[in-house]
């Protein structure tokens, strides 16, 4: 497709001018024929990173599966779709069906799923420790922390100041746009691009006239084509061959099938890993800083007067061993920390009784059911609503979500358009019939 104008949208424009070439080409770059993008820039940001019900999710790797000829993984249905689609391509190019490879290369990944957690212990010690130590704290903070619960509440503090800014646990920073879609294991990238570059994105993709020949084809194999990096496939839980894929590797996506047996919710490990990242935190902090040096007033002798002196005094230490130290700050201590967390970054101020009530609430269950009855709990508090589903016509706000503006839908819901073109590419003999798009 060929626009009047080529867009010019990239990072560094003036705000106002980047406003509108962003908006051209969110509205015009894109073919409006044949089957849809997926945009996860602006109607679904949230794609693959939660389940149908709000749950920030990540997949388990017993599910992922080598892409052949790369030392990149994705979940294994979405690996098999692919080689299918690229045997499909390479047989209508030996046909002289397509020159579709002539502007996508030779069809190898250069990207596909991303570790949660390698990405989240970046985030953490690079991003969240750096801010809270060195920036937070400082010089000036630092007579106020004397042991770990000093730590830990001033810590408490600055994630009230930075929660727009800078998610803390887990669970916030999938949902941040901190954290790729990748982490999904649902995407494979065939280039190495800027995704806010409109121009390249234009010039090389979307303007080549085999572009065509590309989108097809991935929807034919049960891809959307991601709109804002269109170099990037990504499943389509909506398409019917999508589905077939699944199926063979015992998955469903009816019913939240897929993401309840090959992904893991985030809240089943985040408590018990911001724990170790705290424990951790403090330990490096004492290695910086181990002795608190304070400035007080003495009286000097047989005067009236004073003068002032640094106090020198070692913090206090945490025990090397971290079983032994849950022992000392255990599941009565750090519940309270966990949920003040999350309401922090669900954005849900509450008053001190409900916040007492709620944490009795949390004790008991940790006594009489367990710890992840607890857990889940918290997650109850905090937890988001369904967001795969379009909503129904006396729905209101359960389909609205603290992750979007007050008034914006999700824009999960599932987009069937490309299921009329699913007949493509399902068997041999559609081999090379790129005359049929």
């Amino acid at each position: 497709m060929i626009l009047e104008k080529t867009p010019t949208g990239r990072n560094g424009l003036a705000t106002d001018l980047l406003f509108k070439e962003r908006l051209y080409y969110r509205e015009k770059a894109f073919p409006k024929y044949g089957p849809r993008p997926i945009d996860m820039w602006y109607e679904k940001p949230y794609y693959g990173k939660v389940d149908i019900y709000g749950n920030p999710v990540y997949p388990t790797e017993y599910y992922l599966k080598q892409i052949p000829g790369t030392n990149l993984n994705a979940l294994g249905p979405v690996v098999d779709a692919f080689s299918d689609f690229k045997g499909f391509l390479l047989h209508g190019a030996a046909a002289n069906k397509t020159q579709v490879f002539d502007f996508i290369g030779n069809l190898k990944p250069v990207g596909a799923w991303e570790s949660v957690h390698t990405l989240y212990h970046e985030h953490f010690t690079n991003v969240i420790y750096d801010a809270y130590v060195n920036s937070y704290i400082g010089a000036k903070k630092r007579y106020k922390v004397k042991s770990f619960n000093d730590f830990v509440m001033l810590f408490m503090d600055f994630c009230s100041f930075a929660r727009t800014e800078l998610p803390v646990t887990k669970t916030a920073f999938i949902t941040s746009g901190l954290c790729p879609n990748s982490i999904s294991g649902l995407m494979i990238s065939l280039a190495n691009e800027s995704s806010a570059d409109d121009r390249k994105k234009y010039t090389r993709f979307l303007s080549n006239p085999n572009f065509d020949d590309y989108k097809r084809a991935a929807a034919g194999f049960g891809f959307y084509i991601d709109k804002n990096s269109p170099w990037r496939m990504v499943a389509n839980f909506a398409s019917n061959k999508m589905k077939s894929y699944m199926i063979k590797d015992g998955l469903t996506v009816q019913d939240n099938g897929v993401f309840s047996e090959a992904y893991i919710r985030a809240r089943r490990y985040d408590y018990r890993g911001l724990k170790k990242y705290l424990y951790q935190s403090y330990r490096s902090f004492l290695e910086t800083s181990p002795n608190l040096i304070e400035t007080v007033a003495v009286k000097c002798k047989d005067s009236n007067t004073y003068k002032l002196v640094k106090k020198i005094q070692p913090r206090m230490l945490v025990i090397d061993s971290f079983e032994e130290f849950s022992k000392s700050y255990g599941d009565e201590y750090f519940l309270f920390v966990y949920l003040q967390l999350r309401l922090i970054e669900s954005n849900k101020p509450i008053r001190k009784a409900q916040l007492r009530r709620m944490y009795d609430e949390l004790l008991n269950l940790n006594k009489y059911i367990g710890l992840d009855a607890a857990i889940n709990r918290i997650d109850y508090f905090t937890k988001q609503t369904r967001i795969y589903e379009k909503p129904r016509p006396n729905d209101s706000t359960p389909f609205q979500i603290k992750y979007l503006p007050p008034t914006q839908l999700s824009g999960l819901s599932f987009v069937g358009e490309s299921d009329m073109l699913l007949s493509l590419g399902q068997t041999q003999a559609a081999y090379g019939s790129f005359s049929s798009y």
